[in-house]
């Protein structure tokens, strides 16, 4: 859950460079959803891409340090060459759902190396689902067969 602690943690691997953060959520997902996530049989592990001048400025993409995380326990690539953000957004925290949604549409493209493939789309934090979406929007039209979304917290009351 989205709590105070998850929120800080996360906020300090984005924000603050505290990359330790994310070894700790990998080994919690090790230890508690290793079975789930090699019962889905994934081809494709993709991060959810932040736009490329965030990335710029952030230096790094948080979603791809638990995706390459997950990938090494799975023995699955992960890769942010196949997912890309083609619209930059401000912050989802300050709209409400509806706005969420309507700011992400269109806001991904997918190669068509996802095309028949199973893809885990990993992501730090679930809410509305906007983003998530608006990504298994874009693989799906790029021919991925299945998707599905892995995100390390999930926002509650929202």
């Amino acid at each position: 859950m989205y709590n105070n602690e998850v929120r800080d943690s996360l906020a300090a691997i984005k924000y603050q460079n505290q990359k330790e953060y994310a070894d700790f959520y990998i080994m919690e997902i090790k230890k508690r959803k290793l079975k789930q996530l090699k019962n889905l049989r994934i081809d494709l592990i993709l991060p959810v891409p932040l736009h490329k001048r965030k990335k710029r400025k952030r230096g790094f993409n948080q979603a791809m340090l638990f995706a390459e995380g997950i990938g090494e326990i799975l023995h699955v690539p992960a890769s942010d060459c196949v997912l890309f953000r083609t619209k930059y957004t401000k912050p989802l925290k300050s709209l409400n759902p509806r706005e969420r949604l309507a700011s992400m549409e269109h806001s991904f493209w997918a190669s068509d190396e996802v095309k028949g493939k199973r893809v885990l789309l990993v992501d730090d934090i679930y809410t509305t689902g906007a983003t998530a979406e608006s990504c298994t929007r874009a693989l799906k039209a790029a021919g991925a067969e299945d998707v599905w979304v892995f995100c390390v917290a999930i926002g509650y009351g929202e």
